[in-house]
């Protein structure tokens, strides 16, 4: 068994040597260019995705904001229908009727 990984790290190793002596200096730009250009897709691709998330979170929290500003209002409606005084809605709380 042992033979079989030293046989395989032998392979390895001298596979990689013949890479690394294989490319010039203008065939290691290339390599390295390719990577970061990988890299780099890598990088935005995970940003991307992370506004995305964090939008959606907004998006949730003002759906809340508004879901409890529409009950909120119809519980001061209430309050105030049951004691029969007079109501002035807040006119931001105008448009929530619908």
């Amino acid at each position: 068994m042992s033979a079989d990984k030293a046989t395989a790290a032998s392979y390895v190793s001298s596979g990689g040597m013949f890479v690394i002596g294989g490319l010039n200096a203008q065939e290691w730009l290339i390599v390295l260019s390719i990577l970061f250009t990988l890299a780099t897709f890598a990088v935005n691709t995970y940003c991307r995705r992370q506004e995305q998330l964090r939008q959606q979170r907004q998006e949730q929290r003002e759906r809340e904001r508004h879901e409890w500003a529409k009950a909120e209002h119809k519980a001061r409606l209430t309050r105030h229908a049951a004691h029969n005084t007079p109501f002035t809605p807040h006119p931001s709380l105008d448009e929530l009727e619908d």
